[in-house]
């Protein structure tokens, strides 16, 4: 299962394009632990989004993180799936934009980090004018948790967005002991982008 999923990743990272179809065979549910076969599915998915970014392959590796057992998994104890799913959306880029408007609507996610992943997520697949609106603002608030590791998560997501109007807000919390290398860290990154 591990060779499968590092196999994968390496052929997403290769761009190998003469391996979509073995890919989009990953995607199925042929095994008998089906909690655990979305998560080392994304890779075989993440990998199609990054060989062929459009067309039926692309489709179906967006429609897999769309599913009940990725981003929409609402069970008990699933918020680190749907975060997984976010992130590897965001990582996928514009290719995942037909999971905008899914995206979207895990802004009002009930746990931080998964608004935070997807607040990433828009802001990287590249949401219109509106959903980058609500995503920097899920960041802002999130920068302003009562939570260390939300905050750290959100500074995190605003340099790799490159959420460059929320500078201010990073440069404020570098006064903060406990986030202080997390912040001039980001704050590092989104100055050289202005």
């Amino acid at each position: 299962r591990f060779v499968c999923r590092f196999a994968a990743w390496g052929l997403g990272r290769a761009k190998a394009a003469g391996t979509v179809g073995d890919l989009e065979k990953a995607l199925g549910d042929r095994d008998a632990n089906h909690d655990f076969r979305p998560h080392r599915a994304s890779e075989a998915a993440e990998a199609i989004l990054a060989i062929a970014p459009k067309g039926p392959a692309a489709d179906q590796a967006v429609r897999f993180f769309l599913s009940d057992r990725m981003l929409t998994d609402h069970r008990i104890d699933s918020e680190g799936t749907r975060t997984a799913a976010a992130r590897a959306l965001g990582r996928s880029g514009p290719a995942a934009r037909a999971a905008l408007p899914e995206l979207v609507k895990t802004l009002a996610d009930k746990v931080p980090a998964t608004r935070v992943a997807a607040a990433e997520a828009v802001l990287l697949v590249g949401g219109d004018a509106g959903q980058n609106r609500l995503a920097l603002g899920v960041l802002e608030a999130e920068l302003k948790s009562g939570e260390l590791a939300t905050r750290v998560q959100a500074l995190r997501a605003c340099a790799a967005a490159r959420a460059t109007t929320l500078l201010p807000q990073v440069e404020r919390l570098a006064a903060d002991p406990d986030l202080k290398n997390e912040a001039v860290a980001a704050a590092a990154v989104l100055s050289t982008l202005k």
